[in-house]
């Protein structure tokens, strides 16, 4: 059966790791013969009125597949996109499926199920939710959002198994049949050793061992402690003369767009704090190419500007360890780690319900410590410590010397160990590619719709033969 498929979701150009899940999502099942048209209702906040004019109209340009836009702190905003989204479904031959991206502060209290009440009373309309948190110890009020969204919907959609066993715990009870895991979906980039040599030469860091952290930035996604275990670490006395030239730290991207100002300021002090406690020197650049001189004189170096595809993927490239620092421990989805795993790079993460679900093994994950010393290991994690939830700054240092500073016991050095753990994190991101994941969706809706849609069989009456009274 083929259909239509409508998101509710941010989309690029907004600056949103939702946004950019949703555009890889809606990229992958366009090559899904099932699927006839994908629009998006984009989400967006940054809205302005012109004098004299009661409408208010989106400052963020746009492009199809985004054919609407949704004004987020507008409750009416969300009843009329409903309207409209109906609209246009009713212009196709094919049934629309409507997949809405759930995120807690994405949206007012309940636009979301105001919407899905709108689409639940037509019948050719199916709504799916697609969820990226899942607390495992909710509040009543996103207990009973959940349970909101779960009764007026077809399927709710979560990408771990974590996530599933949470949403059907007694903490929500939702039904295990209304509850189906489908994986982040993983960008593999196919290049070689030659390919990042050939970028580092250009950039010019060819003899580094660049560490990385990439993304967003925020408190919460803890650079901070990043450069704090750099600098324990670059101190330790263990650390020869010839590896400490060769290693420097790169902060890549901005502070998420609605950072209040005050947020972003204390944290940068905090960092400029931990850098002067441990002596580094860093340097900032606003030109992605001149990172390398910048790397000449400068323990961190901060490219402090959003990042472009382009960038972002010779961010990667380079980075012979990507270290990810994220601070909430019930986080179900992360685009940086799963593109980190799809370059192939050494992972280094805080624990959360996806990291130790895509690198740990089943029977490692209530581990405490650093996890992931082991043969054929895909990454490491560190734990996240203490009621402020404080990424282990012990256990980054203690990753960081097992990856780095060569041990004469071992057979092989330090650069073919970093190698295989890349290639394993790479291994299983093959098996999540994102063209995998939209054919298991795209299956997935299909499979919805035959059972919403299917012919009523008429019952057959047998009647009974004279013979036989």
């Amino acid at each position: 059966m083929r259909y239509n498929l409508r998101f509710v979701s941010s989309y690029p150009e907004r600056v949103c790791g939702i946004a950019t899940y949703c555009r890889d999502l809606a990229t992958a099942l366009s090559h899904c013969s099932e699927v006839d048209s994908i629009r998006i209702a984009a989400i967006d906040e940054d809205y302005k009125q012109i004098p004299g004019n009661p409408e208010r109209f989106t400052t963020t340009p746009y492009f199809l597949p985004v054919d609407m836009t949704i004004d987020r702190n507008n409750e009416g905003s969300w009843i009329a996109a409903a309207g409209e989204i109906i609209t246009r479904a009713a212009k196709s031959d094919y049934p629309t499926v409507i997949i809405m991206q759930h995120e807690f502060g994405l949206a007012g209290r309940s636009d979301y199920q105001n919407m899905a009440k709108i689409f639940r009373a037509n019948d050719k309309l199916t709504t799916l939710v697609n969820m990226h948190t899942a607390v495992r110890n909710p509040n009543e009020d996103q207990r009973a959002i959940v349970k909101e969204i779960s009764d007026l919907t077809e399927g709710i959609i979560v990408p771990t198994e974590a996530a599933v066993n949470i949403l059907t715990s007694d903490s929500y009870g939702l039904p295990r049949e209304k509850v189906k895991q489908i994986k982040h979906g993983i960008r593999v980039h196919e290049y070689s050793q030659l390919d990042g040599d050939e970028t580092k030469r250009r950039l010019g860091i060819r003899n580094l061992i660049p560490i990385v952290n990439i993304g967003l930035r925020s408190p919460s996604k803890g650079t901070r402690f990043i450069v704090e275990s750099y600098g324990k670490f670059i101190q330790d006395n263990s650390l020869s003369d010839e590896l400490r030239e060769m290693l420097c730290l790169f902060v890549f991207g901005d502070y998420h767009p609605k950072t209040p100002q005050e947020i972003k300021k204390a944290d940068e002090e905090e960092i400029k704090a931990v850098m002067k406690d441990y002596g580094l020197k860093s340097t900032t650049v606003r030109e992605f190419n001149k990172i390398g001189r910048a790397a000449k004189n400068s323990d961190v170096v901060f490219y402090q500007k959003p990042l472009t595809e382009a960038e972002l993927r010779e961010g990667y490239t380079i980075g012979e360890i990507c270290v990810i620092g994220n601070r909430e421990p019930q986080q179900i989805s992360s685009g940086i780690l799963s593109d980190a795993a799809g370059f192939g790079k050494v992972i280094v993460s805080t624990k959360n319900i996806h990291s130790l679900e895509l690198l740990c093994p089943p029977e490692l994950r209530d581990q405490s410590g650093l996890v992931g010393k082991f043969q054929n290991s895909p990454g490491l994690l560190v734990d996240i410590e203490g009621d402020k939830n404080i990424p282990s700054i012990d256990q980054y240092v203690e990753a960081f010397k097992y990856l780095l500073i060569e041990d004469d016991s071992l057979n092989n050095p330090k650069a073919n160990l970093r190698r295989a753990v890349g290639e394993k994190a790479r291994e299983i991101a093959h098996e999540m590619r994102w063209e995998y994941i939209g054919r298991i969706w795209a299956e997935n809706i299909s499979s919805i719709l035959d059972m919403k849609f299917a012919p009523k069989s008429t019952p057959v009456i047998l009647e009974e033969s004279v013979d036989a009274k």
